[in-house]
């Protein structure tokens, strides 16, 4: 999937994964332009 994403200025994507790549920590701004609520 590809799709292009325009951000807000005031966005900071944050997120954090373990050594396999799972994501243990995302911020809100990171929820919100993924998709998840």
């Amino acid at each position: 999937m590809s799709r292009e994403i325009f951000l807000q200025e005031d966005s900071l994507i944050t997120s954090k994964t373990d050594l396999k790549g799972k994501i243990v920590y995302a911020n809100d701004d990171f929820l919100k332009y993924a998709g998840y609520t």
